[in-house]
């Protein structure tokens, strides 16, 4: 068979190089209308669709809209937030106007503020895709309860149930941190099953638009912020810790968070095994504490210390 060489070869847009009744003067059979047929495209220089006119309008509002709202606040700067409380827009304003927050952070629209201290409110800017995370102007971020960890104490704050960080020494301080839960976990968090904890303190966010529905939260279990003296060694049990009161008093269970706790009670063993060397099989005990809960019920601690 002699070899043919091919010069051009048309394919119309559905792909089809020939088709059906092929002949000498028809190559591409009857596909062959459909692959040199030109397509005729709108005249460049006749009148504008309708959706070139909704596109020109859309743009042109746009931009009037980015015009309006100027730049977008940045750390430090004070704002005033005006809406209807679904649809709200932040202005600059002095940090001495009424009403007026402080930009604490500016952070992007998928990142929490609820660990940034002395954050009060969030405000979304959907257009910039940024979240402000908003306080008080004079807010002391030492004393926010939002940042509050296991360990610290609050107060309450003059003229309302609102509580304030301050030093476990301080006469005020009448709740010690247990147990802290931030984020989502926070709403459905129980404070019952926490050991040592008697109440709890939600803080909450405050949001506009969608920031309103979010879980931006953080909840506290709380407990007495200082040890019970009532609280006897004889109660002490595995995980608890303990300390020595001193005196007469002898030794105390109160809560492992709290700076007086000395010991870490490891193993309790009761009855005749409660003998001198009964924590030597315990390899993490440090030492062991011996007492009695009355005639016959003989214990012993084994012990460990509170911070390693």
């Amino acid at each position: 068979m002699p070899l043919a060489r091919v010069h051009d070869h048309a394919v119309s847009f559905d792909g089809l190089g020939t088709g059906a009744a092929q002949s000498t003067d028809a190559h591409p059979g009857h596909v062959e209308h459909r692959l040199h047929r030109r397509k005729r495209w709108p005249d460049p220089g006749g009148p504008p669709t309708v959706s070139t006119l909704l596109l020109v309008v859309l743009v042109m509002a746009l931009g009037v809209a980015a015009g309006c709202a100027g730049p977008s606040p940045e750390r430090g700067e004070c704002v005033l937030i005006e809406g209807d409380g679904v649809q709200e827009q932040v202005r600059a304003a002095g940090c001495g106007d009424a009403g007026a927050l402080r930009v604490l952070e500016v952070r992007s629209s998928a990142e929490p503020c609820h660990d940034v201290p002395a954050v009060t409110r969030s405000h979304e800017e959907l257009g910039a895709g940024q979240k402000l995370c908003l306080g008080p102007p004079d807010a002391d971020p030492g004393s926010a309860i939002n940042t509050a960890q296991v360990g610290d104490c609050l107060a309450p704050e003059a003229g309302g149930d609102l509580r304030v960080r301050v030093d476990c020494a301080d006469a005020r301080a009448e709740s010690r941190v247990v147990h802290r839960v931030a984020g989502v976990e926070a709403v459905t968090a129980d404070c019952f099953a926490v050991p040592g904890a008697t109440a709890e303190y939600e803080w909450r966010l405050k949001g506009d638009g969608l920031a309103a529905l979010s879980t931006d939260a953080v909840s506290l279990c709380l407990g007495p912020a200082r040890a019970d003296p009532a609280s006897p060694i004889e109660l002490a049990r595995p995980g608890d810790c303990v300390a020595d009161a001193g005196g007469e008093a002898g030794f105390r269970v109160l809560e492992c968070v709290m700076p007086e706790a000395e010991y870490l009670v490891l193993e309790r063993i009761e009855g005749l095994a409660a003998s001198v060397g009964a924590c030597e099989a315990i390899p993490e005990a440090t030492g062991s504490i011996r007492g009695s809960a009355g005639p016959g019920e003989e214990f012993t601690l084994c012990v460990a210390a509170a911070r390693g």
